[in-house]
């Protein structure tokens, strides 16, 4: 917390000591000297005992009896606050048993989150991003937009499907009649795993694809998972095809994926002093946990792992993985921990709502548990087509060795890859053999 410049800012942060004052021993004598900057007739001069006071109140904010861990078994109360700079939060938690109600107070009777919400910055300093809450799309205009999405909406309405026939993308509608139906004036198609997709028009289809592969939450994922999150909410016909066009052509993806294997160096030295990070993935779920550290050591990948420290830059990144669906399951990550689709800032900017009611858990570990064993079957047998058969030798028989030994200023590329012949004198395991120069 940067230091108070003006008697406005000293107010603010007396006012937020204040509602810990009972905590801190000797309040009143340490911040007499804050108090008095902030009378009338004073006029403002932050000096070293200002500086020294404002440091020990900061200090007690961070240690106990007013910071300790939470009783995750015991209810959290939260107290907002907004300027025009800023959103003040703050999460707290009473260890008494007390009746409350939630009341709504104005910024200046809130201090303690209304000291969050006005920092002590200048203009110049303070950067503000609008946030973008919805795209204001009206689906039943957009699909009257698309001449062959509204004749498909009218046959789906009047029960009378032999108008798909004449249409451009008549096989895929007359495929997917019967899962085809109208709600509240807009089409809709029963998807994959029963959920309500809405169809989307011809207008709309990059948008779709823009909000769900190139936001900071849907991380610039494959093209199989950027599809199954949008097959999840959104359905039109030759859809595969152009979101594979889509990832294909996607600018940041062709500049940031590595076309070979990555060296396994420490990352550029961030802010917060660490330079790499761990990734830590459920063997059943595939749900992760991410962070950043400074060393590789194993003391500190446990404290990491175990204090659940995340990197705020990883965050966007580890929530587009666990809402990605794995092939290998069907769902995920987060469909198999929570038994429902999350909601994504893509679907809010879009005005939908994924069906908020969870699925049965045991129904869900069943079909994860069947999908993998079926998928680890496919990979093993396309493993096997690549992999030899296991060399058998007989004593007598003749073998050259692979030249894994290098002279010093010897050039590779100039020596012999194999080295012998030699003679097998016995096996003694199936891939042990003793040999002799021959």
């Amino acid at each position: 917390m940067l230091p108070p410049t003006t008697k406005d800012e000293v107010k603010r942060f007396l006012g937020m000591m204040g509602f810990y004052r009972r905590f801190i021993p000797r309040f009143s004598e340490v911040a007499s000297c804050l108090y008095t900057l902030t009378k009338p007739k004073c006029t403002f001069m932050w000096s070293d005992k200002c500086q020294n006071a404002f440091t020990e109140l900061n200090q007690k904010l961070i240690h106990s009896p007013i910071l300790i861990y939470p009783d995750f078994e015991s209810e959290f109360e939260i107290y907002t606050d907004a300027s025009d700079n800023a959103i003040g939060a703050v999460l707290m938690q009473r260890l008494e048993e007390l009746n409350y109600k939630i009341e709504n107070y104005p910024g200046a009777l809130n201090n303690l989150a209304d000291q969050f919400s006005r920092p002590a910055q200048s203009q110049s300093e303070v950067s503000v991003n609008k946030l973008e809450l919805g795209l204001d799309i009206c689906w039943e205009t957009e699909q009257e937009k698309d001449k062959e999405v509204a004749v498909v909406k009218q046959a789906v309405k009047n029960g009378d499907t032999k108008e798909l026939v004449e249409l451009e993308n008549a096989a895929f509608w007359n495929s997917n009649k019967e899962y085809l139906f109208v709600q509240d004036n807009v089409l809709m198609l029963k998807n994959y795993q029963g959920e309500n997709s809405i169809v989307v028009p011809k207008q709309l289809r990059n948008t779709i694809c823009n909000l769900y592969h190139d936001e900071i939450t849907a991380g610039h994922l494959s093209y199989e998972k950027t599809y199954r999150a949008i097959a999840l909410r959104y359905y039109w016909p030759h859809m595969r095809t152009e979101i594979y066009d889509f990832c294909q052509s996607c600018d940041t993806c062709q500049r940031m994926k590595p076309m070979i294997q990555l060296d396994k160096r420490p990352l550029k030295l961030t802010k917060n002093g660490n330079t790499h990070f761990y990734l830590a993935i459920d063997y059943i779920s595939k749900y992760c946990i991410t962070g950043a550290k400074p060393r590789t050591t194993a003391e500190e990948t446990i404290r990491m792992v175990r204090n659940r420290v995340n990197s705020e830059a990883l965050i966007p990144v580890t929530f587009a993985y666990n809402n990605a669906v794995h092939v290998s399951m069907g769902f995920s990550p987060n469909q198999v921990i929570f038994c429902k689709v999350l909601s994504t800032p893509s679907d809010r900017k879009l005005q939908i709502e994924p069906n908020p009611e969870p699925k049965d858990r045991e129904e869900i570990e069943e079909q994860v548990r069947d999908k993998i064993g079926k998928a680890q079957m496919k990979q093993k047998k396309q493993y096997d087509k690549n992999v030899r058969d296991k060399n058998s030798f007989n004593p007598g028989d003749l073998v050259m060795l692979i030249n894994s030994r290098q002279k010093v200023g010897q050039v590779r590329s100039f020596t012999p890859k194999f080295i012998g012949p030699y003679e097998v004198i016995k096996s003694i395991g199936e891939v042990i053999h003793e040999f002799k120069q021959w």
